[in-house]
C-alpha cells in the first residue's frame, strides 16, 4: 500500500498509465502525476490554475498523458519534459478513449464532435448531426472503436431520453439501448463505463447504477440502488469485470457488474473519496480522497 501525497485539492479523476508506473490525479486547479516505482518521489504537478481545472486523463501506447484543461488539449512525456500543447479549445466538457487517441464532445447541441489524436496533432473525425438533439454524457468502449452517448431532442431534456451506440470511425449508430434516469434531467451528472470486453455499458446518476447488455439493445438495463444512500461519484472497471464504485465516504464497493450485486467492501483512511482507478493490468487500484491524497494498494 502507497500513500501519495503533495495535492491540496480533492482528487476528482484518477489515471494509470499502461505500465502501471505512472499516476495521474486531477481536478479543480491543479494536475499531479506520481512515479509509483520510486515511494519516495514527490508528485509532479503539471498544472496549476487557481480557477482551472485539468482532467479527461488517459495514458497513450506511446506511454504519454493526454489531458484536457479550460483552455488546452496536451500530451505530456512522464519521464520528463515540458507538455505539447495539441489544440486550444476553452470548451471543458469531452470523453476521451482510454488510449487517449479519440474525443468527443459533450453536453451541447447538435452536431455531436469527434476529434482523433494523431502524433501531428488533432485531426477532425465524423461529426453527428440529429436536428434538435442534445448531446449530454459520453464514454468509449475500451479499444476506442465504439462509443456511447446519452441524447435528448428538444424540449424532452426532463423526459424521454435514450443512449446510443456509434461507431468511432463513422459516427454512424449502431444500437439503441433501452431507456434509463429518464426521470431525471439531463444536466444531472452523470457517468458512463464501458465493461473491459465492451459487452456491457455500466452508468451512474445520483445513487443509481444501471448496466445494459450491448449485444440486445433491447433487453431491459438492470439496475441498484447504493447501499449507503449517497450519490456516486466515480465508477471503475477491473479487467476481471468487477466494478468498483465511490461515493463520497470512506469505502470502495466491488460489484459484480452483470447482476449489479454488491460484494466485497474496502475501506480507506485517507479521507472521503471522489476517484476510483484501476491499473491496466488488474494489479493494483487507486483511489483519491478530499484531502488530495492517493491511496494505491496490491489487488488480489
Amino acid at each position: 500500500m502507497q500513500i501519495l501525497s503533495g495535492r491540496r485539492h480533492r482528487v476528482e479523476e484518477l489515471a494509470f498509465s499502461h505500465c502501471g508506473r505512472w499516476l495521474a490525479a486531477g481536478g479543480r486547479g491543479h494536475l499531479h502525476l506520481w512515479d509509483t516505482h520510486d515511494p519516495g518521489a514527490a508528485a509532479r504537478q503539471v498544472y496549476a490554475a487557481r480557477y482551472g481545472r485539468a482532467g479527461h486523463l488517459a495514458f497513450r501506447r506511446d506511454g504519454r498523458l493526454f489531458y484536457i484543461t479550460t483552455s488546452s488539449w496536451y500530451v505530456l512525456n512522464p519521464e520528463g519534459g515540458r507538455p505539447t500543447r495539441v489544440a486550444t479549445d476553452r470548451y471543458w466538457s469531452a470523453a476521451v478513449s482510454p488510449d487517449g487517441t479519440r474525443v468527443v464532445r459533450q453536453r451541447e447541441w447538435t452536431p455531436l464532435r469527434t476529434y482523433r489524436i494523431d502524433p501531428d496533432g488533432v485531426a477532425a473525425g465524423p461529426t453527428v448531426s440529429v436536428r434538435g438533439t442534445y448531446f449530454a454524457h459520453a464514454a468509449f468502449a475500451a479499444d476506442g472503436a465504439v462509443f456511447a452517448v446519452e441524447q435528448a431532442a428538444a424540449p424532452a431534456l426532463e423526459g424521454a431520453h435514450r443512449v446510443t451506440v456509434r461507431s468511432a470511425d463513422t459516427g454512424g449508430q449502431l444500437a439503441v439501448l433501452a431507456p434509463a434516469f429518464t426521470a431525471r434531467p439531463m444536466w444531472v451528472q452523470r457517468q458512463y463505463r464501458f465493461s473491459p470486453d465492451g459487452a456491457r455499458l455500466v452508468g451512474r446518476c445520483e445513487a443509481e447504477l444501471v448496466c445494459w447488455a450491448v449485444g440486445d439493445p433491447d433487453r431491459p438495463p438492470v439496475t441498484a440502488a447504493n447501499p449507503a444512500g449517497r450519490d456516486f461519484l466515480s465508477l471503475a472497471f477491473h479487467p476481471d469485470g468487477a466494478l468498483l464504485t465511490v461515493d463520497d465516504g470512506r469505502l470502495v464497493r466491488v460489484w459484480d457488474a452483470e447482476t449489479l450485486t454488491p460484494g466485497r467492501v474496502i475501506e480507506w483512511g485517507v479521507g472521503k473519496l471522489w476517484a476510483v482507478a484501476v491499473s491496466p493490468d488488474g494489479a493494483r487500484a487507486a483511489v483519491g480522497s478530499h484531502t488530495g491524497k492517493v491511496l494505491v494498494w496490491d489487488w488480489d
